[in-house]
């Protein structure tokens, strides 16, 4: 159980990477799925990420890959079942 005093808040929005509406180093935490191969311009975009996150903040980009072969598994869960 959490204390009385415990307090959580979360936003989400959505951006382009290099026009965030974001305080400088005002982000304590950036998540993004699936989306850096489309960003137009990755670089000035992580670039972005790095001036609104706070020091000691932590940026997570996760991408799945698609396509067969390129996780090393070529098998589908539709053979497993």
């Amino acid at each position: 159980m959490f204390s009385e005093s415990f307090r959580a808040s979360a936003a989400f929005s959505v951006a382009f990477g290099v026009s965030l509406l974001s305080p400088h180093r005002g982000i304590s935490k950036i998540f993004s799925i699936n989306s850096f191969q489309f960003w137009p311009d990755p670089d000035a975009s992580l670039v972005e990420l790095r001036r609104i996150l706070k020091p000691g903040g932590l940026i997570a980009l996760a991408v799945q890959p698609r396509g067969k072969g390129v996780t090393g598994e070529d098998t589908h869960m539709s053979e497993i079942l």
